[in-house]
């Protein structure tokens, strides 16, 4: 299996925060595409899965990704539900970054990370 896809961010940058907040949602079988001007953290409270460029995972409540500026996500979800999500606007990348995951199981980190995001 390839490797899974990452994320670049600088170390020293805080996100430029567009809109955030708790939104229902309801896409079914990969229909609707999203190709944000912004990046996009989503914290999933349903099952499902999500298409990331020409990446696909399964979903399920307390997974987080991050969909880069410009690349096509889409979804398929069994049922409705709702997810936290923070629109952030791209940054350029200078000295130090990091390297994150496009999809990660918070696990003990979803409340957290939620509450975070409320703030």
């Amino acid at each position: 299996m390839d490797a899974l896809p990452m994320f670049t961010w600088p170390v020293a940058a805080l996100p430029d925060v567009l809109r955030a907040g708790r939104y229902p949602f309801d896409d079914r079988g990969f229909e609707v595409c999203y190709r944000s001007p912004t990046h996009a953290l989503h914290v999933y409270e349903y099952h499902g899965a999500i298409r990331i460029g020409d990446r696909s995972f399964t979903l399920a409540p307390g997974d987080a990704t991050i969909s880069p500026v410009g690349i096509e996500t889409r979804y398929d979800l069994p049922r409705r539900g709702h997810h936290w999500c923070v629109h952030f606007h791209p940054v350029e990348i200078r000295g130090a970054s990091c390297r994150l995951p496009t999809k990660v199981a918070l696990g003990s980190l979803r409340t957290r990370v939620v509450e975070a995001i409320q703030r």
